[in-house]
Parts: structure tokens; C-alpha cells; sequence
């Protein structure tokens, strides 16, 4: 019996249940009718760090669907305003004073998810890199990663703003 059992719990969790994840897996990223993640919040793969599957706290979740939905209503619904020029003009032309300031944030917002955002992980995973380096000299290694801490509290506290921005135009973006 003990033997039998020992051969069920076998094929159930060893050989069963990693096919029945695979499948799973294949399931929920092929078929529309599977997919339970109505905003997708991969982040394309220019981006540095960028989230691709797996699990991913709420915090995160919510930044990256609130600006994964900018960018694609910057991309696809309203592509002018990649055009500073267009910003201005529908400004002066238009007299539209208050949307105009709104796009003008989107823009900016644009600009700061996909490019200055980027930079500065880049050069906090640099402090990263140089920190582990330099763990033989104490003082250096200090260094790095006190830059390293009050940079990545910097982007931080710039991010909350960024998205407090983003929600406080939302009503814009149509």
C-alpha cells in the first residue's frame, strides 16, 4: 500500500504538475479567452529592468498599468503629443490654455517613464555594480552605497510624483 502510494504522489507532483503549469503557462499567454490580465503590464523589453512575467506586488502593478496606459494613449490615441511643436501650436491656435497644459504634462510624463526614469536605474544598478566591486575598501564600499540608497529614495519619492501627476490628468486623456 505505503508503495502505491509513493508511486501516485510521484506522478502527481513530479511528473503531472509541472506539465499542468507549462500548460497553464501556454494557456494564459496564447489564448485571449485565458487571459486574466485585462491591462498588460509588461514593459517592452528597451526598457531597462523591464517586468516581463511572474509575480509582481500591487505597488508595482498599479505604476506600471497607470503608465503603461499613458503610453499607449500617448502611441496610439494621441501621437502628437511626442511633438513639442504640437503642444505649442495647439496652445496658440486653439487658445485651449488648460488642455494644453495637460498635454503638456503627458508629454512630460511620457518623456520621464520611457527615458529619464530609465537613465537613473541604469546608473543606480552602476552604483549597484561598483558597491559589490568594491567590497574590499570599506570606505569606498560605504560610499557607493550611501549614493546608491539616497538615489534610489530619490526616484522613489519622484515616481509618487510622477504618478500623482499622471492621476491628477486622467480625466484629459480622452
Amino acid at each position: 500500500m505505503k508503495l502505491f502510494k509513493r508511486i501516485k504522489n510521484f506522478l502527481l507532483y513530479r511528473v503531472l504538475a509541472p506539465i499542468d503549469y507549462f500548460l497553464y503557462w501556454v494557456k494564459c499567454h496564447t489564448l485571449k479567452s485565458h487571459r486574466f490580465h485585462l491591462l498588460d503590464l509588461r514593459q517592452p523589453k528597451t526598457h531597462y529592468q523591464a517586468y516581463r512575467y511572474g509575480f509582481l506586488d500591487t505597488d508595482y502593478c498599479i505604476l506600471y498599468a497607470c503608465f503603461n496606459l499613458l503610453t499607449d494613449y500617448v502611441k496610439h490615441h494621441n501621437p502628437n503629443l511626442l511633438n513639442q511643436h504640437w503642444i505649442d501650436d495647439y496652445k496658440a491656435n486653439y487658445g485651449f490654455d488648460r488642455q494644453a497644459i495637460r498635454y503638456q504634462i503627458a508629454h512630460d510624463l511620457y518623456i520621464w517613464w520611457n527615458k529619464t526614469r530609465q537613465t537613473k536605474l541604469q546608473e543606480i544598478d552602476r552604483l549597484c555594480k561598483e558597491w559589490h566591486a568594491t567590497a574590499n575598501n570599506q570606505q569606498l564600499s560605504t560610499q557607493f552605497r550611501t549614493t546608491q540608497l539616497d538615489r534610489e529614495t530619490a526616484l522613489a519619492k519622484e515616481t509618487q510624483e510622477k504618478l500623482e501627476q499622471l492621476i491628477s490628468i486622467r480625466e484629459s486623456l480622452w
